[in-house]
């Protein structure tokens, strides 16, 4: 997929963000690839611009499959596992399932309390509306999450994360698009 200034403006980027699009070395003709903006990006230590953008261009759905399957990589418990596992099978999306499973998240796991929260707005509400409201709660827990997460991190473990989370998130946006 490629993306191109004209997007992230109107996707309302911040001026930061526009610049450091500018910056990428691999633009053609004023568009970039995506997965390798962000790799970009995350090299060029951005990794919390790599997480504004990625949802931003999946319908809510999405970046809810998103959130759960970055939060599946560090939340080890069996409740909020399993419910995952049935969300993400789409065997069971009920809000109530949700929403139990959020109350059993720990602080430590914060992507996977956002994941259930999410999941549980998005099924009851899809709604355009709630892409917004979801978008500043995804922003403001997602930078919680990634500090508290990667404060005692290995710089390889990191990258490895981001490398995993890019994939994950350009296989949605990939199947969102018919690619």
């Amino acid at each position: 997929m490629k993306i191109n200034e004209k997007t992230l403006i109107e996707m309302h980027a911040c001026k930061e963000g526009v610049e450091m699009f500018r910056r990428y070395p691999g633009l053609e003709g004023g568009c970039a690839e995506l997965g390798a903006l962000c790799r970009w990006a995350a090299s060029e230590g951005e990794a919390g611009y790599v997480h504004w953008l990625l949802p931003r261009l999946m319908p809510p759905e999405g970046a809810v499959r998103w959130a759960i399957l970055t939060a599946t990589q560090h939340c080890t418990d069996a409740i909020w596992n399993k419910w995952a596992d049935g969300w993400l099978s789409g065997e069971d999306r009920t809000p109530e399932s949700a929403e139990a499973a959020a109350a059993t998240a720990v602080w430590a796991a914060s992507w996977a309390a956002w994941a259930a929260w999410a999941a549980a707005a998005a099924w009851t509400a899809r709604a355009a509306a709630w892409a917004a409201t979801a978008a500043s709660a995804w922003e403001a827990e997602a930078a919680a999450a990634w500090a508290a997460e990667y404060d005692y991190a290995s710089a390889e473990d990191k990258t490895a994360e981001i490398e995993r989370q890019i994939t994950d998130a350009l296989e949605i946006i990939g199947k969102e698009n018919g690619e």
